[in-house]
């Protein structure tokens, strides 16, 4: 067989079901599902969830229904996006269920190229590169491998765009989302997924949908409820996994990989022990401490302002055996010692 040949076999193969929640999104629906219908992967099933709209959202879905038999339209009353997502996976049948928001742009080749991904590298979920635009611009990049994600997720770090997400069903059936977390309902269903199951995680390293930027993303409401949701999710799932992790620690943690004020020595304390904890974690689950070290830098760098940091107890933490940390280290020190 011919790669051409191998390459259409997978195009017309699996099952794909994209679940799409709405509310009120009248503006750009037909251009979201415009970009689904035009993908180079055909085999979809396009779940539009619509939850309570008050717009002309419903209308749209429904014509467009009518030219491409691959739309369907579940209509809920407004209870938010996590009852939607969850009834769409529930009603999904496809071999691969999809994420998509219904503002946002997918590449045509986006599904081709993650389900690629995903079996090149055996993953079990994947998420990708996006190109912010509208309200925003750039191109935002994302860990590639399963151990950094793993260890960006415990850490604070970048992790999965939510809206680029496409697992094999049997992750999204095993794991749903849960409403103890508004605005990080995709945060907390990671770290459920990395703490509690065997399946691997990766993003694949090209840029495949384009996310729009708007005010109602930007709130200031909605990123402190975000935080807080953040915090508390991590709480319950790493508490939950190792009994060793005390909630004063867990707490200092979130403090801590967000610092923007100064502690005392206590607090310092209690995160070390944590970030040392954390470590030999990580290291039990042969996670690759290089992305340990890295997370070490991103806490040292963000509370370089604060005299009373003990900078040399963090980078003690650090893997000395590489060369490029050691050189990373003494600049940091360096930093530390004229800021």
């Amino acid at each position: 067989m011919s790669e051409d040949d191998r390459r259409m076999q997978d195009l017309n193969g699996s099952l794909i079901s994209v679940v799409i929640p709405v509310y009120n999104g009248e503006k750009h629906i037909e251009e979201a599902l415009l970009s689904l219908q035009n993908q180079t992967w055909s085999n979809l099933e396009i779940i539009v969830i619509d939850d309570g709209s008050t717009d002309n959202s419903v209308s749209l879905v429904s014509t467009l229904m009518q030219h491409d038999q691959r739309i369907s339209l579940i209509r809920l009353d407004h209870s938010g996006i996590v009852n939607a997502l969850n009834t769409g996976i529930d009603y999904a049948k496809g071999d691969y269920i999809a994420r998509m928001d219904a503002d946002d742009i997918c590449h045509p080749k986006r599904f081709e190229k993650q389900i690629s991904f995903i079996k090149k590298n055996n993953l079990d979920l994947c998420g990708c590169n996006i190109e912010l635009f509208d309200a925003g611009e750039g191109i935002k990049n994302f860990p590639i491998t399963h151990d950094e994600l793993v260890t960006n997720l415990l850490t604070y770090g970048k992790s999965i765009p939510h809206p680029t997400v496409i697992a094999k069903a049997c992750v999204f059936k095993k794991f749903t989302y849960s409403a103890n977390y508004p605005n990080a309902e995709d945060y907390a269903l990671w770290l459920d997924i990395i703490l509690n199951s065997d399946f691997k995680l990766g993003n694949c390293p090209e840029v495949l949908l384009k996310y729009r930027v708007h005010e109602n993303q930007i709130s200031k409401e909605k990123k402190q409820s975000q935080l807080e949701s953040t915090a508390k999710a991590l709480i319950y799932h790493l508490g939950s996994a190792r009994e060793n992790f005390t909630r004063e620690e867990l707490i200092m943690h979130t403090r801590m990989a967000k610092q923007k004020e100064k502690v005392d020595q206590l607090s310092y304390d209690l995160h070390l022990s944590f970030m040392k904890k954390l470590k030999y974690f990580l290291d039990s689950k042969k996670i690759d401490l290089r992305h340990f070290d890295n997370a070490i830098f991103r806490i040292c760098k963000r509370s370089i302002a604060f005299k009373e940091f003990p900078l040399n107890q963090y980078i003690s933490l650090l893997e000395y055996d590489l060369k490029f940390f050691d050189r990373i280290s003494l600049k940091i020190k360096s930093h530390f010692a004229t800021s």
